[in-house]
């Protein structure tokens, strides 16, 4: 299902770089999922960093005509997920990213820099 959303993901992740995102990883997921092209994790330091990463790809996407397709989570739970145009962001403070496991979890995927 590949999509055209490579200018969406370098967006994305500009968007998080900026806001001083920490260990921002794209991991190609086109070949495992008929959902989502690419997940996108970043950890933000702080429950009010996680708030502003949130607004920046909100910002981001508005810029390109998108917004966010699907919300999950809240900055007090650690974790927030944001789907849209096939890139699922997930957004995590440290000691939640490393509960979850997501990157241990999708090790054997194709991986992108960011």
């Amino acid at each position: 299902m590949k999509k055209d959303n490579e200018a969406t993901l370098k967006a994305l992740v500009a968007a998080l770089e900026e806001k001083k995102a920490e260990a921002v990883e794209a991991i190609d997921v086109s070949n495992q999922t008929p959902f989502d092209d690419y997940f996108l994790l970043a950890t933000a330091g702080n429950p009010r960093q996680l708030n502003a990463l949130v607004d920046a790809i909100e910002e981001a996407l508005a810029k390109l005509g998108l917004e966010i397709e699907h919300r999950d989570g809240t900055p007090e739970s650690g974790w927030i997920a944001l789907e849209a145009d096939a890139i699922l962001v997930h957004l995590f403070l440290p000691e939640m990213r490393e509960s979850v496991g997501l990157d241990k979890l999708l090790e054997e995927s194709k991986r992108r820099e960011a």
